[in-house]
């Protein structure tokens, strides 16, 4: 058998050239995600969540500590995934509309930051903009508990030492290209990080769209943007 190489192939392996790989498209949505979570989600009775402190129905935090002995006590199976506004929303449409997606936003160098990043990933939608903290960085959690009568959700969230996106690392260059970016309530959380996001899309000419009134926010994020004068 003989077998013919490209002189061009030739030519680029003498010179110590090689293809360059190929760009991959700009996403169509690019959602902000200020700092990662991880869901356990765990189906409960009403009891039980009387048992714990704080609101039914609300979202409240507690240390990380507090977290692991809420999920020991409601024992039973607990799903566990890459939750946020963000990340929700980007899923829901690269698998349910086929839209192309992309997270801008920061995860810790624990194992947790390593699930959300390889879950979002394998739900088709982009990692590319997702920072990874150097040094002893976590991600945050948050134990969802699901009334079993009714499915309301009561959140017990443990974000203190979570790393966030800062406004500094919101730059144009993740929009370009971008049709729309989505800006949740989380965002305004972080002092400057919603008006960081939505300036660097406008200069990238990419539409923005902020879900802090929709239902994809718990109603705390919307209590403190009501409070503002």
């Amino acid at each position: 058998m003989t077998i013919v190489i490209p002189r061009g192939a030739v030519l680029a392996r003498a010179r110590g050239m090689s293809n360059p790989p190929a760009r991959s498209p700009p996403p169509d949505v690019v959602a902000l995600q200020p700092l990662a979570v991880i869901d356990h989600s765990v189906v409960v009775d009403d009891a039980f969540l009387r048992s714990v402190d704080g609101e039914i129905g609300g979202s409240s935090r507690v240390g990380v500590e507090e977290l692991e002995r809420i999920l020991e006590r409601a024992g039973g199976a607990h799903r566990t995934r890459a939750g946020g506004s963000a990340a929700n929303t980007a899923r829901a449409l690269a698998t349910g509309f086929r839209v192309s997606c992309a997270l801008l936003g920061a995860v810790g160098g624990d194992d947790w930051g390593a699930v959300f990043a390889r879950e979002m990933r394998d739900a088709g939608v982009s990692v590319d903009h997702l920072t990874t903290k150097p040094g002893l960085s976590f991600t945050g959690r948050c134990a969802c508990l699901v009334d079993a009568e009714t499915g309301q959700r009561t959140m017990r969230a443990s974000l203190q030492d979570a790393v966030r996106l800062t406004p500094e690392e919101v730059r144009p260059g993740s929009f370009v290209g971008v049709k729309w970016a989505i800006v949740n309530g989380y965002a305004f959380y972080g002092e400057g990080l919603a008006d960081a996001a939505v300036d660097a899309a406008a200069t990238a000419k990419c539409k923005a769209r902020s879900t802090v009134f929709s239902h994809w926010s718990p109603y705390d994020p919307v209590r403190v943007v009501n409070a503002v004068p």
